[in-house]
């Protein structure tokens, strides 16, 4: 039986690239900032998370059509145009962005978990640059997009405290480097033991992780 996945921030070029990986499933790659554009196998939509009606209408279509969600991603897709180096930002697109990104990957969390629970990967993946990792940014501007990547994972890591017990799985990838694609990191298995030690599993811990699958520090 085919997967049903989505994808929110498809403007992003490794979101995008994530939903050709999975063009032989039920995938729906969602634009929240721009018009959508085609990809071959994959739904493409337009999508305001902010929008209560916008977000319903899209749980129930996805019901209707496969009953659940078995993988979600989530990318910050927005940048601002005018967000340079301290003292050089546009605040209304500053929270624009803010708002897009942290609140968009939010709120389709919480509207597509009910479907999530009955999917039967239960998977939450997330795809963050290495500016997105506190210990690793060296930038000195974005400060939108970048802070809207932190935040998002923190919220990843927030989900994983509270879901984790489900039999929810998360898969978090850095993207920027070579080696596999953030599709297949997020369609990779790993043993799911819970006697397993902390250290050595990935299901029993939140990871960050790369395309050598090297592990970053948040």
């Amino acid at each position: 039986m085919k997967k049903t996945i989505v994808i929110y921030g498809a403007e992003n070029e490794s979101a995008k690239e994530t939903a050709m990986y999975f063009s032989g499933e039920n995938v729906y790659a969602l634009f929240p900032s721009r018009k959508p554009e085609a990809l071959e196998g994959v739904t493409t939509a337009a999508i305001d998370p902010l929008n209560d009606e916008a977000m319903v209408l899209l749980a129930r279509q996805l019901e209707e059509k496969h009953g659940g969600v078995d993988l979600l991603v989530l990318c910050a897709s927005l940048h601002g145009e005018n967000d340079g180096s301290i003292g050089n930002h546009d605040m209304g697109q500053l929270a624009q962005t803010l708002d897009r990104n942290v609140n968009g990957c939010w709120r389709m969390t919480e509207t597509l978990l009910p479907l999530l629970r009955k999917g039967e990967w239960k998977r939450i993946g997330v795809i963050t640059p290495e500016e997105g990792s506190i210990r690793q940014c060296r930038s000195t501007k974005d400060y939108g997009w970048l802070m809207s990547c932190a935040s998002i994972n923190m919220m990843q890591k927030l989900n994983f405290n509270r879901l984790h017990s489900e039999g929810f799985m998360f898969r978090n990838y850095m993207e920027g480097t070579k080696g596999i694609t953030p599709g297949e990191y997020m369609a990779m298995n790993f043993c799911f033991d819970p006697n397993d030690a902390y250290i050595h599993s990935d299901e029993n811990r939140l990871i960050l992780r790369d395309g050598q699958l090297r592990e970053y520090a948040w």
